[in-house]
């Protein structure tokens, strides 16, 4: 087995932004874009369930639109046919099987709906967050891993202990355990 003096390896650094008017500006600008997305969503979810009730009111009644009745017929003496160019009448378990296709679809569409609410209302409270953050205050931004040489002796604590500080995008300090490493 052959001994080495050096060995570079990864290590994770934490990002860190100092809290200014600037950021504060920018993380709301982001934040308010997120909420017009989710606002969006939910409003399309919305009309789609809008929809898919009016299909499955359309459903539950005899004779239902969009199908075709042979003349002189009601729907209870002959049955309906299907639209022009669908040949064919519609078979028993054919409004059952649409039945519980709808049901699928409305639960999917309701529980993007709930998802969907659940994020606008971490966005919201991320807003109320971020306005009590006081200025100066430091607040985790971010993740990166940096390439670092370790040897015997060095204390690997300190070493896997990385944070960079950045004020305003640019960057004010690198820290490494306990010390802290003004940047070049």
């Amino acid at each position: 087995m052959q001994l080495l003096n050096r060995l570079t390896i990864t290590r994770p650094v934490l990002i860190k932004a100092i809290v200014t008017e600037q950021y504060k500006q920018q993380a709301a600008a982001g934040l308010q874009q997120e909420l017009a997305a989710l606002d969006a969503s939910l409003a399309a979810v919305k009309q789609r369930l809008q929809q898919l009730q009016a299909q499955e009111v359309t459903l539950a009644r005899p004779g239902r639109p969009g199908q075709l009745q042979e003349p002189g017929c009601s729907t209870e003496k002959c049955g309906a046919a299907q639209p022009a160019g669908s040949g064919g009448s519609v078979p028993a378990a054919a409004p059952q099987a649409a039945a519980v296709s709808l049901q699928q679809l409305r639960r999917q569409l309701e529980e993007n709906w709930r998802q969907a609410a659940e994020k606008r209302g971490r966005v919201l409270e991320q807003l109320k967050a971020l306005a009590r953050l006081p200025l100066g205050a430091e607040v985790v931004q971010g993740r990166a891993e940096s390439l670092v040489e370790v040897g015997p002796g060095d204390d690997l604590g300190a070493i896997m202990q990385v944070e960079i500080v950045v004020r305003d995008g640019i960057i004010e300090q690198i820290r490494q355990g306990e010390k802290i490493c003004p940047s070049k």
